[in-house]
């Protein structure tokens, strides 16, 4: 979705999309984890380079639910993201991590005098306010070059949490994306706007139901209504 009249975002239409379901679906993920940490601990591991050496712990289970700091980080969250990724290694779990994010994007707010609601950190912030926190500013952030970075290292942690606990944790919703006769019944806007947004570029389509038609993110619309109302 275009912003008028704010900065470009550096996300895809599709790759926002995907960010917002990523953000939404890892608290359930990391409460499964919290929930089941013993018995999938206990399922051990086994060497990626020798398959017929075994671990009696799962080490991605640990890394995932570590809650340590590890220190005080001496590179920005999206510098972080990168060497991670590059290592092919998780630094911080989680909620760490998560917390990197969240103190770095606040002091560029700060900086920025952008209007914000505090995050909650350290002993009471969790991955679900951690998550609804990014998902409350998605809309600065995605403004944001870093917002890439974001985006792919929020995406690694549901991929590594869906093959730790399974992807059936992370529950459908059939209501998210629509054409827009379905966005005019689900969030009460008269369609004629939604064509009229279209039209301006400012709401963009996702993809085709099995009809052909255009869909659209329900929450690009909604966020969309909030803006212009």
């Amino acid at each position: 979705m275009s912003h008028p009249p704010s900065e470009p975002s550096w996300l895809t239409t599709a790759d926002r999309a995907q960010l917002e379901r990523d953000l939404d679906d890892l608290p359930e993920l990391a409460d499964q984890l919290d929930a089941n940490y013993g018995a999938l601990l206990a399922r051990g591991a086994r060497n990626p380079d020798d398959p017929w050496i075994t671990y009696p712990a799962s080490l991605a289970v640990i890394e995932l639910a570590d809650r340590r700091t590890k220190g005080a980080p001496t590179v920005d969250a999206a510098s972080q993201s990168e060497i991670d990724r590059l290592a092919r290694s998780r630094r911080l779990g989680v909620l760490p991590s998560l917390e990197m994010w969240l103190r770095m994007l606040e002091a560029d707010m700060l900086d920025l005098d952008v209007d914000h609601r505090p995050p909650l950190l350290d002993d009471t912030g969790t991955v679900t306010t951690a998550a609804g926190w990014l998902r409350t500013h998605l809309d600065w952030i995605a403004c944001r070059q870093e917002s890439v970075d974001l985006a792919a290292e929020v995406r690694g942690m549901v991929i590594d949490l869906e093959r730790i606990v399974g992807s059936a944790y992370a529950a459908p919703d059939d209501r998210s994306v629509g054409t827009i006769g379905k966005l005019a019944t689900w969030c009460g806007i008269p369609e004629r706007t939604l064509y009229r947004w279209v039209a301006r570029g400012w709401l963009d389509p996702l993809g085709t139901d099995d009809r052909g038609k255009p869909t659209y993110r329900r929450r690009d619309a909604e966020a969309l209504a909030r803006r212009v109302a």
